[in-house]
């Protein structure tokens, strides 16, 4: 009688035969998400460093400006900033404790890394590059803000199942990262360089904490039946 495979030993198994070997497969996928995000924030911090940068920052900032004194709006870019901070600042604390009360413990080690990862990068890099800010008080570059805004829509879409839950979270946190970034530039406190740089960082910051951190587990086993609640 032919000997049975243990139950975790055929799960694995077949994860390799489905998916390919977990470990070659998160480096590659880790690889090509830093790649892109990592050769802009470069450009754009050796452009700024080199001074080149300001030539383009001040057209974007004018073009913005043209662009907000045309259209209607019913609440000011310095409205759209607060709120949307306050919003950040509530929803990623929910989401927090909501996966502590589901005792998804990788995953809110993951979420909190993510923050205060950004938290601890943004005033070293500020530090390393030096970048007057716009009122001439303190550095700039890259924009904390437009880095933790960015990170947290990042965090959401690897801990949420690809369908129609993501797409929601993409649609509504893109617009909202959007929204806070062009904010940050017309009320003069980044300029346009700087959200842009503090975009990349965080994807970059988001793919290695996730790699570290929460992608382990998630590879090494069968992929999940599709679903609109967190990846298991």
């Amino acid at each position: 009688m032919a000997r049975r495979e243990p139950h975790r030993a055929v799960r694995l198994r077949r994860a390799i035969q489905n998916r390919g070997l977990p470990t070659r497969s998160r480096q590659c996928h880790v690889v090509s998400t830093l790649l892109l995000p990592s050769v802009v924030f470069v450009i754009v911090a050796s452009l700024v460093t080199l001074g080149a940068a300001d030539a383009w920052d001040q057209s974007a900032t004018n073009a913005l400006e043209d662009r907000f004194a045309t259209l209607p709006t019913p609440v000011s870019a310095e409205t759209v900033l607060v709120v949307g901070l306050a919003v950040g600042i509530l929803v990623g604390g929910a989401i927090g404790m909501a996966l502590l009360v589901a005792r998804r413990g990788r995953y809110a080690l993951f979420w909190a890394a993510t923050a205060s990862g950004v938290l601890l990068l943004d005033p070293l890099l500020k530090e390393v590059f030096r970048r007057p800010s716009v009122s001439g008080e303190g550095y700039s570059f890259p924009s904390g803000t437009a880095m933790l805004s960015m990170a947290a829509l990042a965090a959401g879409l690897v801990l949420v199942r690809p369908g129609w839950l993501r797409a929601i979270v993409l649609a509504t946190g893109g617009l909202l990262v959007i929204a806070v970034g062009l904010s940050l530039v017309y009320v003069q406190w980044h300029y346009p360089s700087d959200v842009l740089a503090g975009w990349c960082a965080a994807i970059v910051w988001v793919a290695l904490v996730w790699s570290a951190i929460g992608a382990e587990r998630r590879d090494d086993r069968p992929h999940p039946r599709a679903g609109p609640g967190l990846d298991e």
